[in-house]
Order: C-alpha cells, then sequence, then structure tokens
C-alpha cells in the first residue's frame, strides 16, 4: 500500500502541488510586472471539506455481514480536482499601460504561499514520523 493511499497523505500531496503551481502563477505575475495590458492571475482556491469528502469514502466500502444490512449510500468521485487560473482581484489601481500587477500584493501572496508550503511539509514529516513510531523503527 502506498503513502498516497492513505486520506491524509493524499491531501497532502494535492495541497502540494497546488502550492508548487500557485507559487508559478505568482512569479509569471511579478515577472510581467511591466507589461502592458497583462493581468494579475492567481490560482482558485481548493475546497480541502470537498477533497476530504471524497477521500473519505474513495477507499473504504462499507461491507454488510447480514442481507438486513443497508448498504452504502457514498459515490465516488467522478472527476478529479483542477486547478483553475482566475483573474486576481487587486484592490490597488491598474496601471495607465493596463498592468494590473501589484508587486506588493505579489510578494505577500508569495510569501503567504512559502509559509503555507513549509506548514505542509512539517504537517507530512509529523505524521511518517507518527507511523514510524507506530511501526516501531528505530530513525
Amino acid at each position: 500500500m502506498a503513502l498516497t493511499d492513505l486520506p491524509i497523505f493524499s491531501m497532502i500531496s494535492k495541497r502540494l502541488a497546488w502550492l508548487a503551481q500557485r507559487q508559478r502563477i505568482l512569479s509569471q505575475n511579478i515577472s510581467n510586472a511591466d507589461t502592458p495590458r497583462y493581468k494579475a492571475k492567481d490560482l482558485e482556491e481548493l475546497d480541502f471539506d470537498k477533497i476530504l469528502r471524497q477521500t473519505r469514502f474513495r477507499n473504504f466500502k462499507m461491507k454488510a455481514s447480514s442481507p438486513a444490512h443497508i448498504a452504502s449510500s457514498t459515490t465516488e468521485a467522478t472527476r478529479p480536482n483542477k486547478y483553475r487560473i482566475i483573474q486576481q482581484e487587486t484592490d490597488y489601481e491598474t496601471a495607465l499601460m493596463g498592468n494590473s500587477v501589484s508587486l506588493e500584493e505579489q510578494l505577500m501572496a508569495s510569501s503567504q504561499t512559502a509559509m503555507d508550503y513549509e506548514m505542509t511539509t512539517n504537517l507530512y514529516k509529523k505524521h511518517l514520523q507518527m507511523f514510524r513510531d507506530a511501526i516501531g523503527r528505530i530513525r
């Protein structure tokens, strides 16, 4: 069984992939800060509650041990989550040349993404350590 088959590790993998993609989009915004008519972009936030609901029951099926038991009503997710690029809402004015990139906003979003990435990797490390401790392996 792979670690990504476990719901927590699957969600962590999706979160890390989303954060990496967001960092790419933000760096493109920063590099195009002087490009005329360039509109700042961002990724649509992932709905982790939806991912949790899809992941929680994906691999686990209830088994009826008696004909009197009620069958499971959970359904499988029909399509995987995709990262959707959206036009970024800006609190600042658009420049005369039509560029909507605010370096301050982009750098704050980039810093937040880096902190979220670090927090997610720490969560991953803690869960791995918990599994190591549970099976009794020495570090």
